[in-house]
């Protein structure tokens, strides 16, 4: 008995998926190398002078800790889609795509409601806490196309409070953390509402 051979059609990757297939290769290599700035920083590294609104990263507990290395993924995974989108994406486009922190690690599971907030140039992704632990809130702003900051464009090198995307911007970024639920609406001025901004050992002042 014959049987009629299955066809499979097999269509070309579009553009934009060949564009997001290099950049997250690219972003993935990125990422690797900043968690081994994350971890070197965690261990080692003289004591510096901190805001009163800055709190290190080698003092967060286990838990705060490895939420924070999620963000620092999610942060790159949405910059990356940026660079393409040419506007950053949602936290249910983050969730879908299975992107942590947005997509919950098992650990984790409901105990975060992710959202984003757009207002203007500040671009804020904010994880109500829905459990017994810490609010984190991913703070982004874009430069000023009418005001552009001369420091920046004399910037060679970028550290973890900045990142550089495809066509040269570069953004300011902080990842904070507060207790218990965030308050709504949230401040432009995150300190002033009880968060405290991240800090490795190479961004003390």
């Amino acid at each position: 008995m014959r049987t009629n051979p299955c066809t499979v059609e097999i269509r070309p990757l579009s553009i934009r998926d060949e564009a997001l297939a290099v950049l997250r290769f690219l972003a993935v290599v990125y990422a690797l190398l900043f968690l081994g700035v994350w971890g070197r920083s965690a261990k080692g590294g003289t004591a510096a002078a901190l805001f009163p609104f800055q709190t290190r990263f080698r003092d967060l507990s286990p838990t705060d800790q490895r939420m924070f290395r999620q963000v620092g993924e999610g942060l790159v995974e949405a910059l990356l889609l940026r660079s393409v989108e040419g506007e950053f994406p949602s936290a249910q486009t983050l969730r879908s795509d299975g992107v942590p922190p947005f997509a919950a690690h098992p650990l984790d599971d409901g105990a975060y409601r992710w959202t984003l907030d757009v207002d203007g140039n500040l671009i804020r992704y904010h994880g109500a806490a829905t459990l017994n632990r810490n609010s984190f809130l991913i703070v982004i702003a874009e430069p000023d196309p009418r005001a552009p900051d001369p420091s920046h464009r004399a910037m060679r090198s970028i550290d973890s409070l900045h990142r550089r995307l495809d066509d040269g911007t570069i953004l300011d970024v902080g990842i904070w953390m507060r207790a218990g639920p965030p308050p709504e609406p949230i401040s432009a001025l995150p300190m002033t509402q009880g968060w405290s901004q991240i800090v490795l050992a190479g961004d003390m002042r």
